[in-house]
């Protein structure tokens, strides 16, 4: 991330503030409790919806990130994210099933879906022509 120095006063709201000493310890810390626990690490983006937090923290041990939209996931994406996980049902219905089909479409990206519906099975059924690769219970 690029450090900027900007006076408070001047700032517009709202407006994110970041320590980037707190955030840079919290990832670390955390990185370091997953691996002491013969864990591994997926943070849910939803707390920060933020790609360059999320590089940082698979660059620290996560194995890729969960997100609870679609349109998260196609952000973590194109931000060359390459390790999703989509948990929340909201990938089945028309365009959903489009936007989901285009992320099962590209090569460079490993796509799990978290389903636990009935709907959301037939959603990914119809989005992709074969079954996903992997189901997480």
């Amino acid at each position: 991330m690029t450090e900027q120095s900007i006076p408070y006063p001047s700032l517009d709201t709202p407006a994110v503030l970041v320590d980037l000493d707190k955030l840079e310890a919290n990832i670390d810390r955390m990185s370091k409790l997953a691996a002491g626990a013969g864990l591994r690490l997926r943070p849910h983006v939803k707390v920060h919806e933020c790609a360059e937090i999320a590089k940082m923290q698979i660059a620290a041990g996560a194995c890729g990130v969960d997100v609870g939209s679609m349109g998260q996931a196609e952000a973590m994406a194109e931000a060359g994210i390459t390790n999703i996980l989509i948990s929340h049902p909201g990938y089945y219905g028309g365009h959903k099933q489009q936007k989901l089909r285009k992320l099962l479409g590209r090569k460079d990206l490993s796509l799990m879906l978290n389903i636990d519906m009935v709907e959301q099975a037939e959603g990914a059924s119809l989005a992709e022509n074969r079954w996903v690769r992997r189901f997480l219970y």
